[in-house]
């Protein structure tokens, strides 16, 4: 019967299969058996004596292994031969029947490894919610005030009553000299100057502040 013309070809193995196929062909060739597919053929298919081990051992590991048949080959074989003291050896060729088998390489994939973190978009969001959730409060941020602008063209030497009022009290309060003079827009040496006149107004003022004085 002759072949059509076009024949569909089997897919290619992948690499995976190919390696498959390499240590398949290494174990049956070892088990006294021999390959007669070719290599970019799944399933395989294999040729074994008639008391051969092979294709059970082969079920054993989990393949998938199925009888076809039997099929005439051509065997060799070792006859010996004894005459007296000696022994002769000698090889022939002859027809022999062999099994024969189809083994379905199947694909399987690496297992993943479970210490492996796959990284979807529902596990990002939830570490960004933990991560959130874990950060301490925001520290309450006060406000600055704004600063007096200084009258262009003019040096700040005189400071209004009212302003240099709401130093002193700045000043009464505790605030640092450094930030009274950014919330002012005045100098800090300024400022150490208005603090040094109080120091010394309220050293010049009596002790019995509130009772009359007598001269």
């Amino acid at each position: 019967m002759m072949r059509p013309q076009f024949e569909t070809k089997s897919p290619q193995l992948n690499p995976r299969l190919r390696q498959l196929w390499s240590d398949l062909n290494t174990c049956i060739r070892e088990s006294g058996a021999w390959i007669v597919s070719q290599p970019d053929i799944n399933p395989l298919r294999f040729e074994a004596p008639l008391d051969s081990t092979l294709p059970e051992s082969l079920r054993q590991a989990g393949h998938q292994v199925r009888a076809i048949g039997t099929h005439e080959r051509l065997m060799p074989s070792v006859m010996v031969e004894r005459g007296g003291n000696k022994t002769f050896t000698s090889q022939s060729v002859g027809v022999g029947v062999v099994n024969v088998f189809e083994l379905l390489m199947v694909d399987k994939p690496k297992a993943e490894d479970p210490r492996r973190r796959v990284w979807t978009a529902e596990r990002l969001r939830q570490l960004g919610a933990e991560r959130r959730a874990s950060k301490p409060p925001p520290q309450e941020v006060i406000p600055e005030r704004p600063a007096i602008p200084k009258p262009e063209g003019q040096r700040w030497k005189q400071i209004p009553p009212d302003i240099k009022q709401k130093i002193q009290d700045e000043l009464r309060s505790g605030t640092h000299s450094y930030r009274i003079a950014k919330m002012f827009g005045i100098g800090s040496r300024t400022v150490s100057r208005i603090k040094a006149a109080m120091d010394a107004t309220e050293k010049a003022e009596p002790a019995c502040r509130g009772y009359p004085v007598f001269p």
